[in-house]
C-alpha cells in the first residue's frame, strides 16, 4: 500500500493548499509554546541530516553517471536508427528527448542491463550494455526506456527522492520510494507488452 502514497500526495495537494491558505476565524484548539533556542535546536536536528541526505543522493547520481560514461562509446548508426524509429511512435511535444543528439545514447561496459540515467528528460542518457542485440530486442529496450522518459518518471522519482530525504524521520518514505520504482517499471513493461503474444513476452522477460 505504501506505493500509493505519492499518488495521494498529488491528489490531495490542492485540497491541503486551499485548507492551509484559508483564514481561520475560530481560536486554535492547542498552542504549544517553546523557547526560541529549543526551536533552533529542533530546526538544526532536522535540516542538517536532510541537507546531508539530499547532497548525498545528488552526488551518488552524478558519480554513477560519470562511472557509466567513463568507458562508454558511441552506438552505430543502425542502433540510432532503431531508437529514432521507436522515438517517433511517441508524441514529440511530451517526450522532450532528441535521439539524434550524439550524447543521449551510449554503449557502456559498466552496465549489465539497459538503463536510463538523468534528473530531467532533456539530460537523460540511455546506456546499453556492450553486447549484441537483435533488432527486435533493441525495439523492446527502446520502447521500455523511452516509455520512462515519456511518463516523466525521472523527474517524479527525483522529486520523491528529495522528499524522502527531507522527511528522513519517516522511514516508511524510503519503502514508499522503492515500491513506486517497482510500479514505474511495471507500467513500462505493460506498455511494451501490450497486445504481445506469449513468445514475445518470454523473449522480453529473458531480455530484461
Amino acid at each position: 500500500m505504501l506505493w500509493s502514497l505519492p499518488d495521494a500526495i498529488v491528489i490531495f495537494y490542492n485540497y491541503f493548499a486551499v485548507y492551509l491558505t484559508t483564514p481561520i476565524n475560530s481560536a486554535p484548539l492547542l498552542i504549544i509554546k517553546i523557547k526560541s533556542s529549543y526551536g533552533l535546536v529542533l530546526l538544526l536536528l532536522w535540516i542538517v541530516p536532510a541537507l546531508f541526505l539530499v547532497i548525498r543522493k545528488i552526488m551518488e547520481h552524478v558519480l554513477f553517471r560519470r562511472y557509466l560514461l567513463k568507458e562508454s562509446s558511441e552506438p552505430n548508426a543502425h542502433i540510432r536508427d532503431i531508437c529514432y524509429e521507436i522515438h517517433n511512435t511517441f508524441a514529440p511535444d511530451r517526450i522532450h528527448w532528441n535521439p539524434t543528439d550524439r550524447y543521449c545514447l551510449k554503449i557502456s561496459p559498466a552496465t549489465k542491463s539497459p538503463i536510463s540515467v538523468g534528473f530531467f528528460r532533456r539530460d537523460i542518457i540511455i546506456f546499453l550494455p556492450d553486447r549484441d542485440y537483435s533488432d527486435e530486442q533493441l525495439r523492446m529496450i527502446f520502447r521500455h526506456e523511452l516509455q520512462h522518459i515519456y511518463n516523466g518518471d525521472s523527474e517524479f522519482k527525483f522529486m520523491i527522492t528529495i522528499l524522502s530525504s527531507l522527511l528522513w524521520f519517516l522511514p516508511f518514505f524510503r519503502k514508499c520510494l522503492d515500491q513506486y520504482s517497482a510500479v514505474m517499471e511495471l507500467r513500462c513493461d505493460v506498455a511494451v507488452l501490450n497486445d504481445a503474444d506469449n513468445e514475445k513476452r518470454r523473449a522480453y522477460a529473458d531480455l530484461i
